[in-house]
């Protein structure tokens, strides 16, 4: 989960390891229902469920992964974050 202050949303992380690394797929975190068309018109404001969603984002976690793809996975998201963290 990414810190409330970073400046970027874990969609812009994602999206930004996905484009330099299409090997690595990152998804959200679920997106919040109350925002959702078939929920929105019973929807109540949820600001944590969308705050969660702002900043969770999810990486590969199979039991297949090798010591070197988790390597490269975390480097991966070290060297976006710094990006992201440069243009923001």
């Amino acid at each position: 989960m990414l810190p409330s202050d970073c400046g970027f949303t874990a969609e812009q992380l994602g999206l930004g390891i996905m484009e330099d690394h299409p090997e690595i797929e990152v998804r959200p975190a679920f997106f919040p229902l109350h925002t959702m068309a078939p929920f929105k018109a019973h929807g109540r404001p949820c600001p944590n469920a969308e705050e969660v969603y702002q900043r969770l984002f999810c990486l590969p976690s199979s039991a297949q992964l090798e010591d070197a793809d988790i390597r490269h996975i975390v480097a991966s998201v070290l060297a976006q974050v710094k990006k992201q963290s440069a243009s923001a």
